[in-house]
């Protein structure tokens, strides 16, 4: 599993990538009474919802960045890219994000 790391915000995104990718096992280890996980550190079904909506307002944020970091990234690659990204988080349900997805496109309007 992944973890945050608060000087890359890249890393929320693939960090809930894998946390999706690894839903079973976490919840295999979530109930496993060995483990002794507290009920706090649990994800919550709510949790488990908004995650695949979190990762579809990330994504194309997370890709335009890798694409401007890129060595053949040109400054004239900037506005396209930053258009493309715009829409494909138009198009994302507010089902739930709502906030989250208004702020991200006032974000990018800035």
């Amino acid at each position: 599993m992944m973890l945050d790391c608060l000087t890359r915000w890249g890393s929320v995104y693939t960090m809930l990538e894998r946390t999706s990718q690894q839903k079973q096992a976490i919840k295999l280890a979530e109930d496993d009474p060995d483990l002794a996980i507290v009920a706090e550190s649990k994800l919550t079904p709510n949790d488990w919802d908004l995650i695949p909506k979190v990762i579809a307002l990330l994504g194309p944020i997370y890709a335009s960045s890798l694409s401007a970091e890129s060595d053949t990234a040109s400054v004239s690659d900037i506005i396209p890219l930053t258009k493309k990204m715009k829409i494909e988080i138009q198009r994302v349900s507010q089902s739930g994000i709502g906030t989250m997805k208004d702020a991200l496109l006032n974000q990018i309007d800035r």
